[in-house]
């Protein structure tokens, strides 16, 4: 996931104790499983509990994160019920993942109605670059959410085609 060199980034995942150590997993929605066997091994003081929810802040090395910070994270269902409160578009408008993000390491997709009766999309990537953001911007807005296991530091946790991204 990181490079040699270490790069800042912010990891949201379920948290995992096993065997002494300390390993964050994807969290998606309700009803979608993660079977990308993606982990990152922190190193550091997490207090969170077993199976909690975070963002954790640090340098990234391989699968190996140096936490600086965490803060407990209200998971991917939250987002989902936010969703529900915005417009979305018409089902035939809805981009195709692959054709958007092709190189993006797709973990999960899902599909919902927006307070309109119209459709939005949501794309959680294993890795969330500014490129990705880049693309996600020329989509139609309401369209499509997209949100990352690991982010780059400066990228906010949700990517959306009517907000301006600066990292």
């Amino acid at each position: 996931m990181g490079t040699d060199a270490g790069e800042r980034v912010t990891v949201q995942g379920r948290v995992h104790r096993t065997g002494g150590q300390v390993m964050l997993t994807p969290i998606l929605s309700i009803g979608i499983d993660d079977y990308s066997g993606r982990r990152i091994t922190v190193r550091g003081a997490l207090a969170a509990d077993d199976g909690s929810h975070v963002s954790v802040d640090g340098t990234l090395v391989g699968d190996e994160l140096t936490m600086s910070g965490w803060a407990p994270d209200p998971g991917p269902d939250a987002l989902v019920r936010y969703l529900r409160t915005v417009p979305g578009v018409s089902r035939d408008r809805l981009p195709d993942s692959d054709e958007i993000l092709p190189e993006a390491g797709i973990i999960g997709v899902g599909a919902g109605l927006g307070c309109d009766g119209g459709w939005w999309s949501t794309i959680h990537v294993a890795r969330l670059t500014a490129q990705i953001a880049a693309r996600v911007a020329a989509q139609l807005p309401g369209s499509v959410y997209v949100h990352g296991f690991v982010r780059n530091a400066g990228l906010p946790a949700l990517i959306t085609p009517d907000q301006p991204v600066t990292p």
